[in-house]
């Protein structure tokens, strides 16, 4: 049988088009509905594996996905809208909980360790892509107890503030009843992670065995030393509480000096 000239490639021209429109719009296509394949690169990653919340919004809608970055994977491939996209990326989630575009810390407990990352991407065309570098959204707070005759092991130690955890899409604080019963270390030391705040609402709560209780009212301290809740990257706060002498230390790491408060109605 004779062969038509040129039909092989044809056919295969013909089948490189098919296969294509599967993955992309085709010629006839309005292109501008087509998605935008967006890059998301973790240049700071390492050779950390980690659960990863990504969320985009724009003008019309709100998507989000959670990827699981594996070993020395650096780089995530998203189909997103063929727009101007608000993107937000959040690493640290382990005991937080997720509800839409909010994470709170469950009641009784403190905040994971949550890193974030918010872009204004440019998804107008075929191609984009964003560098996530994370940035710290919570304070390591160490409170010491300096005195040694007081008898820690006879009170309880208990923190409250009004903000409980993070809007992913701003990396703002979330109003809510934060709440965490510290745990006394050996050297009357206690350690707890706080997310971001929106208001200076944090107390100390103090109790005895008896029921009585006193309230340090952290919270104002810190705001009163200069402690900024905007800042990107949360610094961690070192409380010491001299308790015969009612007084109140609060230092910042990476601050020369700290601000001492005498709290003359604070009894024991």
């Amino acid at each position: 049988m004779n062969k038509i000239p040129g039909c092989n490639a044809k056919y295969l021209m013909i089948t490189a088009l098919a296969v294509w429109g599967l993955y992309s719009c085709s010629v006839k296509e309005d292109r501008t509905v087509c998605p935008c394949l967006l890059e998301v690169v973790f240049p700071d990653k390492g050779n950390d594996s980690g659960r990863v919340l990504l969320e985009g919004w724009t003008t019309d809608e709100v998507f989000s996905d959670e990827k699981t970055l594996v070993g020395k994977q650096d780089t995530i491939m998203l189909r997103v809208p063929r727009t101007m996209i608000h993107f937000s990326a959040v690493a640290g989630l382990a005991q937080c909980e997720r509800k839409g575009h909010v994470i709170t810390v469950p009641e009784g407990s403190h905040s994971d360790s949550l890193y974030g990352y918010i872009d204004y991407v440019d998804c107008t065309g075929e191609t984009a892509s964003t560098e996530v570098y994370f940035h710290k959204q919570f304070a390591t707070v160490t409170i010491q107890i300096i005195n040694e005759s007081f008898p820690a092991k006879d009170y309880s130690f208990v923190v409250s503030s009004g903000s409980s955890g993070l809007d992913i899409l701003s990396l703002q604080a979330v109003a809510g009843q934060f709440r965490h019963q510290l745990k006394l270390e050996e050297g009357r030391r206690m350690v707890f992670r706080l997310p971001r705040q929106g208001d200076d609402s944090l107390v100390l709560f103090v109790t005895h065995i008896s029921g009585d209780s006193v309230q340090f009212p952290l919270g104002q301290f810190i705001r009163n030393m200069g402690y900024d809740w905007d800042e990107t990257d949360l610094k961690d706060i070192l409380v010491t509480i001299d308790i015969s002498r009612n007084q109140v230390t609060i230092g910042v790491a990476g601050w020369e000096n700290a601000v001492e408060y005498e709290l003359s109605m604070v009894e024991m």
